[in-house]
């Protein structure tokens, strides 16, 4: 039996939330048909009874450490969990609950989140440490893609392009497939001039972070942080060409 855990905005009868709750366990139960379904909730009854599921009281502290030792798996979703405008205290009840699973060494996967607005440094910061470690990555599922290009219009980096062959969006995983079980990207692997690294920007030791330092601080730009954390840099010398940052 897979035990798996699902925080978030459950029980209060929100129709989006529990539209989102809804959808999560009846494709969970159709992929995993041996899984154990526990949902963090603020009416646990009801959420047994309308979707047959385990469920715990979710501002009980006793209660998600036990869920939580007690599973495989940490879902994290869906919605707008991940924003500090309501409050911060909001943000790090989430943030907490997915640090405690990765200190336990459980697996975590963000389902279904829209990032932000994020406006606190410090939210932000502590935002993407717990998105670093996450072992899930947002793709898109092509079988549901309905081609609405929505996706593409909302992202504000405009690093989702159209597939006019599948009439589908797509996005770059790097590699997840790869770097799953230890290899790298293939852009990086494949690039002759040796000018693309992948690694853990918090481990000084990784080639990323090496290429980094060597470059000098001067010479690292990084895009906009518009609430999501985004991870990719940049490194580009003055000397050689004008850093130029479009962000939708």
């Amino acid at each position: 039996m897979y035990n798996i855990l699902i925080s978030g905005y459950y029980g209060f009868d929100n129709i989006g939330d529990e539209s989102i709750l809804r959808t999560l366990v009846t494709s969970l139960r159709e992929r995993i048909p041996d899984c154990s379904l526990t949902v963090l909730s603020h009416d646990p009854a009801a959420t047994r009874e309308k979707y047959g599921v385990e469920a715990v009281e979710r501002m009980s502290p006793l209660a998600i450490a036990r869920a939580v030792r007690r599973c495989d798996m940490l879902i994290s979703g869906g919605g707008s969990l991940l924003q500090d405008v309501t409050s911060s205290k909001s943000l790090h009840y989430y943030l907490a609950i997915i640090r405690f699973a990765q200190l336990l060494g459980k697996k975590v996967f963000i389902y279904s989140q829209g990032i932000g607005p994020i406006e606190k440094d410090a939210d932000r910061r502590a935002t993407a440490r717990a998105l670093r470690r996450a072992d899930g990555i947002v793709v898109v599922d092509k079988e549901k893609c309905i081609g609405c290009k929505y996706c593409m219009m909302a992202c504000p980096y405009g690093v989702r392009s159209w597939s006019p062959s599948e009439h589908v969006v797509e996005k770059c995983t790097l590699c997840g497939q790869l770097t799953s079980v230890g290899e790298e990207p293939k852009c990086v692997a494949a690039c002759c001039a040796s000018a693309r690294f992948y690694g853990d920007l918090d481990d000084p030791n990784s080639d990323a972070s090496k290429a980094l330092a060597a470059a000098g601080a001067d010479s690292v730009h990084r895009l906009k942080d518009v609430g999501n954390g985004p991870q990719t840099a940049y490194i580009l010398s003055a000397k050689y060409a004008e850093w130029k940052e479009e962000v939708k």
